[in-house]
């Protein structure tokens, strides 16, 4: 084409090509795929210097380029479209036999001249992969600290300096080493750390102090060499030992903190705030907020409500009827195995006097409550509670459900249905709410 262009004398404004090899086309048209060295310098030379967009397909019966490949008398040249070309061209618009078509390629796979397709994959690694979010899946410290030792000794074990020959790679194993176990410690402090104190470590790293509106700064804390934020604090002298006077810094409200929490009340045999709270501290522990963090977890451990926990209440209710009116004596009685007994009573003057004064003297005496003077959150069907036995002792004291909740007139529960278990039989009892302990509850948190 650019041979012609050069020769005659006629400036082409479109210049259209047509092919009847479908093979061709996807060649020319392909974005995808990379060719052997033939084909690949061909599209290359072919694209150099036309457009994808300029090639089309034309019908062998309509293609007269056709003809040239094969034997045709030339009698019968005059009858057939070697001279005047495709009927298609003689229109407005010439399409040829391809309206809309994309041109793909043709049996890929098949081709020996496109190259085999190779998929790459790329991997971005980013530094702290291992989020503390994941811990939430764990509901104890031991359990937490077990499952990042083994995840560390697996990682160490792929070093080429490990000393172990035994442990390669990817295995089972439950050898592992008191420096491993204090390793998988530090990794989860340092998780926490750098996720909730992210700005206290950029401080201390540029400046070596903590901004004046960080939460830590009267601790005075810095980094030490294993990368953890530790107390600073004005005790260098005391004579104790070093993590007590520069104790890991814990956060508030954060699972770790919680699992940490429980981890040491259970140490201490569940013996309340301060002997939990003195542990932790000699454990090189600092929480923020200890006390507060400290007792909400002691305030939601079931074996403490166990053995400590107060009985439920509700707001007294209001007298029945029947013991704020002036009836005669024995208006209002149980029935008697050997009644009822017929009463004869008579209005007399003494009565009308007794009534009187029972109005004035003692009917006022019973307006205020003298305890259960506020109202409670009332306790709800699928609650779990400590059935109160006052023939056993507390700590034999049976576990049951609320299966039914019975309400007063004023619409408080003050009566509940407790379904319990024992050896396989199911028994239902109707107590009051004084006699049942609320561990668990199923709506409201307790």
């Amino acid at each position: 084409m650019e041979l012609i262009k050069e020769e005659i004398d006629i400036e082409f404004h479109n210049i259209q090509f047509y092919t009847d090899s479908r093979i061709v086309l996807g060649y020319i048209h392909n974005v995808t795929r990379r060719f052997y060295m033939y084909v690949a310098n061909r599209v290359a030379r072919i694209r150099k210097t036309t457009e994808p967009s300029q090639w089309h397909y034309v019908c062998s019966e309509q293609n007269p380029a056709d003809h040239a490949t094969r034997f045709v008398a030339a009698a019968h040249l005059p009858l057939t479209n070697w001279f005047s070309g495709p009927e298609f061209l003689r229109e407005c618009d010439p399409i040829g036999c391809s309206l809309g078509e994309s041109y793909g390629l043709v049996k890929a796979e098949e081709d020996v001249e496109i190259r085999p397709q190779v998929n790459t994959l790329a991997t971005n690694v980013k530094e702290d992969l291992l989020g503390s979010s994941r811990f939430e899946r764990f509901s104890s410290w031991r359990s937490l600290v077990r499952a990042i030792t083994t995840l560390t000794h697996i990682a160490n074990s792929f070093s080429q300096s490990f000393p172990d020959t035994l442990c390669r790679k990817w295995h089972l194993c439950t050898k592992t080493s008191g420096v491993e176990i204090s390793q998988a410690k530090a990794t989860i402090v340092k998780t926490v750390q750098r996720e909730v104190y992210q700005e206290e470590f950029e401080s201390l790293t540029k400046f070596g102090k903590v901004s004046q509106r960080s939460t830590l700064l009267r601790l005075d804390p810095f980094v030490d060499n294993e990368g953890l934020l530790r107390v600073g604090g004005r005790i260098h002298c005391a004579d104790i030992s070093d993590i007590e006077k520069h104790p890991l810094i814990i956060p508030p409200n954060h699972h770790v903190t919680g699992l940490l929490i429980q981890h040491f009340h259970d140490q201490v045999a569940h013996q309340g705030r301060h002997f939990t709270e003195g542990a932790i501290r000699s454990a090189g522990l600092w929480i923020v907020s200890g006390k507060r963090s400290v007792s909400n977890i002691i305030h939601k451990c079931v074996l403490c409500k166990k053995l400590r926990g107060k009985m439920e209440s509700q707001k007294m209710s209001a007298l029945p009827s029947d013991r704020v009116s002036v009836d005669p004596p024995f208006t209002h009685t149980g029935l008697d195995v050997f009644g009822p007994f017929t009463v004869v009573t008579r209005k007399t003057r003494g009565h009308n006097a007794e009534n009187k004064r029972w109005k004035q003297e003692y009917l006022s005496t019973l307006q205020p409550r003298r305890k259960w003077t506020e109202e409670r959150e009332s306790i709800q069907e699928g609650d779990i509670v400590l059935l109160k036995d006052g023939e056993a002792k507390r700590s034999e004291w049976p576990i049951g459900l609320i299966a039914k909740t019975i309400a007063s007139s004023d619409g408080k529960i003050r009566k509940v249905m407790v379904k319990t278990a024992k050896q396989g039989v199911f028994r239902e009892y109707l107590r009051p709410i004084c006699d049942v302990v609320l561990l668990l509850s199923n709506n409201r948190n307790a």
